[in-house]
């Protein structure tokens, strides 16, 4: 039967555990994030990446070379179209 004592003392025990796995699972989720597909414009070529900042999204880019600042002109460009991403691997559309 769990008791006071008893959850007092489980929690105890879960203490130093969740020093060590509370930061690595924070550190796991912002990287986890930060994964996206880019598209280049105009490129058939897909790209995994590791985006500068944590995203929403997962896929980005895409369509035919200057489709971005055709359809918002006056906006600086993203990052995926300015190349701030580290390029961890490329992969095929098939």
């Amino acid at each position: 039967m769990l008791t006071v004592e008893t959850f007092g003392h489980f929690m105890e025990q879960l203490r130093p555990a969740g020093l060590v796995w509370g930061p690595t699972l924070l550190f796991l989720v912002i990287v986890g994030s930060m994964l996206d597909v880019v598209h280049l414009e105009g490129d058939h070529t897909s790209y995994l990446v590791l985006a500068p900042y944590p995203t929403l999204g997962l896929v980005h880019g895409g369509g035919e070379e200057g489709a971005f600042r055709r359809a918002h002109p006056g906006l600086a460009e993203p990052w995926w179209s300015r190349g701030d991403y580290l390029t961890l691997f490329e992969l095929t559309d098939g």
